[in-house]
């Protein structure tokens, strides 16, 4: 007789062939080995070949067995073959001595598994004994054991595919149970996480994979840039290491930026946040050429958000920018800066004018010193009104703002009329700086200390009628030192009256039908509104800000409302930012009644290099008048160069370019008796003058 495995229906009769029982197994019980019927259930034959002449199955018939899971972990496996449902009691005795109890319940023809855990066994070989015990029977098993984990080369691997935007990280070998953590960073800085998080592989927890995908990831905290996707091993719970210098793995991937991104094609990073003063910046740039082979200059520059003043970090003149480029490097941050938000900037510029910038990546908060204030003059104390070839003398106030300066040089001329001249009666210009005998030097000027100067004004002589008599700007300077010379720190503007002959003209009276010689000056005639650009810089950067001081008079006989706005134009092509009238101002003005107002302009970042038109307009109802003057767009810092003028007479070659200084390290009142003094004595040279 013989079964097949496909299932059958079995049918016992008797010898009259009555149906005494019958009963069907099919091919889904058991794994093609012999059956038994176990009350209502076929079951597995617990031996092979079954169990002929003998009981198939007990009533108590558990199995148990003893495995090493872990290098301080044991489990017991039991099974239940038995009839019935148990509850067992298990006893873990370690190297003879009772370890721990445990309790669990097993169900008929089931299995369960019960895992013993132990931390403070000493590293070696060891025995455990574990005793189950069912109603009054037990049963045992016994393992030698070692708590040293099983030796093994464990490491990550990274797969990336761009194109299918997946970033698999697996840990090897596969059965590998550890932790993780998993970062970004941007090349070119080893220490600077984009974004990080913990990961978890293999057992114990059911949330841990052998593999993840960490796109999400990459989304969320990447944008265009090259960068590195990085696994660590932190922890491995089932093996003994033998390599550990592969724990950490990284691949490099980029992402572009987009065709159509012209301009912000370099990005910028900082190793951390936030930084104090004098601590170690570490900075990374990468250049995305928009074209291969472009050529043009790269500098990497440490400035302040929303600030024009820039320390260069790195330049590269002429470079030939055919492919994407990374630099690194590292700078100390002062320990005079001022708090706020900084950024490396890199830029590049091509020689067709066009660029690429880094704009406002790379950006850290630095705990600097307290912002007190830019560094600033004020007009204290000066003439009404000059006559020519007079001496007058201007108190100032200076204010050292943010910084120390160990040098400063002041400075007083006339702009853009070199109506003060020197003792030679040559026109003083910004460049006079540079002639020590010209100008004012002090030594040592300390971070929020003010200053109070008398600079001389000697005005020209104006022999010849060169000059009308009008209202003339008389130019306050202070320099800092620079590479180049001497670099204007900041300046202030003031308008004086000036007329007259100088007082060392020679005059002829002839008579006897010889008339004597007399000037006239031709007033102009007098407008509806009188409209004068009284302080402007003479040249600004890209990008940089500026402001216009304007005086306007109203010449009408009734009150009228005002709009008064600048900017800088060549042709029909606007230089400045915000439009046409975007900096406008509307005040409304009395008859007869006059006001000064400052506009404030921004030139674009692409503006053209060169001299251009500043245009100040002024409407009211249908009405509108122009002022305009002329100012240069320059590259970097301003410089101005100074104009030569004829000499217009000549005295003897007394010096009168000593000035007085009053000093205070406080913001309290400063008597100026001392400055009265200063001006008599002042006052005092300009006598012996005349006299010789």
């Amino acid at each position: 007789m013989s079964l097949t495995n496909s299932g059958k229906l079995l049918v016992l009769n008797d010898s009259s062939k009555n149906l005494i029982d019958s009963v069907a197994y099919a091919p889904t019980a058991g794994f093609n080995k012999s059956l038994s019927l176990a009350e209502t259930a076929w079951r597995e034959s617990l031996y092979a070949g079954g169990s002929p002449c003998e009981q198939n199955f007990l009533e108590h018939n558990i199995l148990l067995t003893l495995e090493q899971t872990d290098a301080n972990e044991l489990t017991a496996h039991l099974i239940n073959n038995g009839l019935k449902d148990e509850n067992i009691t298990l006893n873990l005795f370690i190297d003879e001595n009772f370890s721990e109890a445990s309790e669990t319940f097993i169900a008929s023809f089931y299995s369960v598994n019960v895992t013993f855990a132990f931390n403070n066994l000493t590293a070696g070989e060891h025995s455990a004994l574990v005793n189950a015990t069912v109603d009054t029977s037990s049963v045992a098993a016994e393992l030698n054991f070692s708590n040293l984990l099983p030796n093994a080369d464990v490491q990550m691997s990274i797969d990336i595919n761009q194109e299918a935007d997946e970033y698999w990280i697996s840990a090897n070998p596969e059965n590998s149970s550890l932790n993780a953590e998993v970062f970004i960073i941007p090349r070119g800085l080893n220490n600077s996480f984009i974004a990080g998080t913990s990961a978890c592989f293999g057992e114990p927890d059911v949330s841990c994979d052998t593999a993840w995908d960490f796109s999400s990831m990459v989304a969320d905290f990447v944008d265009f840039g090259s960068y590195e996707l990085c696994a660590n091993i932190l922890e491995i719970r089932n093996y003994n290491d033998t390599n550990t210098e592969n724990n950490f793995i990284c691949e490099n991937f980029t992402i572009n930026p987009p065709a159509g991104q012209s301009r912000l094609r370099i990005k910028t990073f900082t190793e951390n946040e936030m930084y104090n003063l004098n601590s170690t910046v570490f900075w990374s740039a990468q250049i995305f050429p928009s074209s291969p082979g472009t050529i043009g200059n790269l500098t990497v520059s440490f400035q302040k958000r929303n600030s024009q003043t820039s320390t260069e970090l790195f330049g590269l003149e002429n470079l030939n920018l055919t492919k994407e480029i990374i630099l690194s490097g590292n700078f100390t941050i002062p320990d005079d800066a001022i708090e706020g938000m900084y950024k490396i900037r890199g830029k590049f510029t091509e020689t067709t004018k066009n660029y690429l910038d880094s704009r406002d990546s790379g950006q850290f908060w630095l705990n600097g010193l307290k912002d007190i204030g830019q560094a600033n003059i004020t007009l204290v104390k000066v003439p009404s009104a000059l006559q020519f070839g007079s001496f007058g003398a201007l108190f100032v106030k200076f204010y050292a703002g943010n910084y120390n300066y160990d040098k400063l040089r002041f400075l007083a001329y006339g702009y853009p009329s070199q109506v003060l001249a020197d003792t030679d009666q040559s026109g003083l210009a910004a460049s006079d700086v540079n002639n020590a005998s010209m100008a004012l030097e002090l030594e040592n000027v300390g971070r929020g200390q003010e200053i109070y100067i008398a600079l001389p004004a000697f005005t020209q002589q104006n022999c010849g009628s060169d000059y009308q008599d009008k209202t003339y700007r008389i130019r306050v300077r202070a320099y800092q030192p620079s590479q180049d010379g001497w670099t204007a720190l900041t300046t202030s503007d003031l308008n004086v009256p000036i007329s007259g002959k100088g007082l060392f003209c020679s005059t002829e009276t002839k008579t006897s039908g010889i008339t004597k010689a007399t000037a006239s000056v031709k007033l102009p005639k007098e407008k509806s509104a009188f409209l004068e650009i009284s302080s402007v810089p003479d040249s600004v950067s890209r990008s940089e800000s500026f402001t216009t001081e304007v005086k306007i008079t109203n010449n009408m006989n009734s009150a009228e409302a005002f709009e008064v706005y600048s900017y800088v134009f060549e042709g029909s092509k606007l230089l400045t930012e915000d439009g046409w009238t975007g900096n406008a101002k509307t005040l409304k003005l009395e008859p007869k009644e006059s006001k000064i107002i400052q506009l404030d302009n921004s030139v674009n970042e692409d503006a053209e290099l060169g001299s251009h038109s500043l245009r100040v307009r002024a409407k009211a109802g249908k009405s509108q008048w122009d002022a305009d003057q002329k100012i240069e767009i320059i590259a970097g810092q301003e410089h101005e160069a100074g104009i030569s003028s004829e000499a217009k007479g000549s005295i003897n070659n007394i010096p009168i370019t000593a000035a007085a200084v009053w000093r205070t390290k406080s913001k309290d009142n400063v008597s100026i008796v001392p400055l009265i003094l200063i001006a008599i004595l002042i006052m005092f040279v300009f006598a012996l003058l005349r006299s010789k």
